[in-house]
């Protein structure tokens, strides 16, 4: 956001602006096409790494007995059975209180991740 055009940065100095209004109304309507592309970007790549996984472990919906079974992770359960669920029924509940249980993890994951990665 700070690399918007020069005229972006004299309207940000006027004499009583609050820093919360120039972010809204200066530089958020220079940036909005590129956060609405950081977005578009971020979900094509979820969907497309979940599909990725799906297709490599296998995509069998049972527990494995060996390393060597097709597996299927809980990102690529909730893609693949998410058309067959009703809204609001027992399937779909049972999906959501899955994601439910995964999405914390995630930034916990993320960041134990990198600092070990950092460490080496």
């Amino acid at each position: 956001m700070p690399s918007g055009p020069p005229s972006c940065d004299e309207r940000r100095v006027l004499p009583g602006s609050l820093p919360l209004a120039d972010r809204r109304k200066v530089i958020l309507p220079y940036a909005s096409s590129g956060i609405t592309a950081a977005v578009i970007l971020g979900i094509g790549r979820a969907i497309g790494e979940t599909m990725a996984v799906l297709m490599v472990t296998g995509n069998a919906a049972m527990m494995p007995t060996s390393l060597t079974q097709p597996v299927r992770t809980i990102p690529a359960t909730i893609a693949a059975e998410l058309g067959e669920a009703s809204f609001g029924g027992q399937h779909f509940k049972a999906l959501f209180c899955t994601w439910l249980h995964a999405f914390p993890h995630h930034p916990g994951d993320q960041f134990y991740g990198r600092a070990s990665f950092f460490q080496t």
